[in-house]
């Protein structure tokens, strides 16, 4: 499946990958070996990219020099392997334009944005001039980045794809239907349907503790799908990226503290 989804798009990747979590130490000390290992970790299972720092990374307590020394040293663990996607979520533009360079130059495939309120179309142009040849992914979850990207203007920016983390199915249904861009998906409840509507591929949370039914899910198994469902309810009362870390926790032992 992943073959044939990407002849038919010139896509970053097909297929699902993981929003890596950020692993720290009992002090709060970011453990780039430790995370590194997870990365890798979860590739060799099945992972078709990894997202470093983004909401699920805790990209908001991480300082830029941690960002970018993250990044540079999942490139060098699983490079060609998979893709690796940088997140660039900034209170400005200027800032993203920043961390984009400092992404670029650490050897990342791909880079994903935040939308900027004062300008849409600039700040995408401006994130993609400094990217270059590399991809840009919009990043639509306006609860936590308003705001947004309205699917009526996927099509007019200067990105590849979309990444949709707010779970509407109607949203997903008009991205796949009206836009030429590569949707992934940011929901684990929405896998399946992500398939089946054609929607390039996802970019998970739940995929650091269960990345071979989150594949599962997304190569069309309802089981996976009600499963995964089941386990993402089991931990609601915590906050992301606390429920995610803990479930990482149980299944492969890694450290669950959070600096969010």
């Amino acid at each position: 499946m992943t073959e044939n989804r990407s002849a038919l798009k010139a896509v970053p990747f097909a297929g699902v990958g993981v929003a890596l979590v950020t692993l720290f130490d009992d002090e709060r000390r970011i453990d780039i070996s430790g995370t590194v290992r997870h990365a890798a970790n979860l590739v060799d299972l099945g992972m078709q990219a990894v997202l470093v720092a983004g909401s699920t990374g805790e990209c908001k307590a991480l300082t830029d020099g941690e960002r970018t020394a993250l990044s540079a040293e999942i490139v060098q663990e699983i490079h060609g392997k998979a893709v690796v996607i940088a997140c660039v979520a900034a209170s400005s533009t200027d800032d993203a334009c920043r961390l984009t360079e400092a992404a670029v130059a650490a050897g990342v495939d791909c880079l994903l944005s935040t939308p900027d309120s004062a300008d849409l179309a600039q700040h995408y142009k401006k994130v993609k001039d400094v990217a270059g040849d590399l991809p840009v992914l919009a990043y639509h979850w306006p609860a936590l980045y308003p705001p947004g990207v309205a699917v009526r203007d996927l099509d007019s920016l200067p990105i590849t794809g979309c990444k949709d983390s707010t779970g509407d199915p109607h949203r997903l249904l008009d991205e796949v239907t009206t836009s030429s861009r590569a949707i992934y998906t940011g929901s684990s409840s929405l896998l399946l349907m992500c398939s089946a509507v054609g929607g390039a591929g996802a970019l998970v949370a739940i995929a650091n503790a269960y990345p071979e039914l989150s594949i599962a899910a997304f190569e069309g198994d309802a089981a996976a799908q009600r499963e995964l469902h089941l386990v993402a309810r089991s931990v609601l009362e915590l906050p992301l990226p606390a429920d995610v870390k803990r479930l990482t926790a149980d299944r492969f032992g890694t450290s669950p503290v959070v600096r969010v």
